[in-house]
């Protein structure tokens, strides 16, 4: 969905989730040509608005709960927090296709994929 309601574009980032909750998730974050990988069993999904005067913050941050490990050139390793946080400006764009949802934002692109379903 490109382009929208913010509202919208939220609401389909939600049913996506809250439809794979308590599935394990597999995580690709493209930022400056750089691909990290996660995998997060996702438990709860949190929508964070922030106030900020200074616009120091993003408008909102999409805060996924759970435990889980990121890729490293050394095996893969615990994420440092129970949570994957993707900071969300006016101007992100989401799109579901083949079972896969899709965000991309200022920052970075984000693709989610079911890994398995428990």
């Amino acid at each position: 969905m490109k382009g929208g309601k913010i509202i919208d574009r939220l609401e389909k980032i939600r049913q996506w989730l809250q439809i794979n909750k308590d599935s394990s998730l597999e995580i690709k974050k493209e930022e400056d040509g750089h691909l990290d990988t996660a995998v997060l069993k996702l438990q709860a999904v949190n929508l964070v608005p922030y106030r900020d005067r200074d616009h120091y913050l993003p408008a909102q941050s999409l805060i996924l709960k759970g435990r889980g490990t990121i890729s490293t050139d050394f095996g893969p390793k615990p994420l440092p927090y129970p949570s994957y946080e993707i900071a969300l400006t006016d101007t992100f764009s989401v799109q579901e296709e083949a079972g896969t949802l899709k965000i991309c934002t200022e920052r970075g692109r984000y693709t989610f994929k079911v890994q398995n379903r428990d």
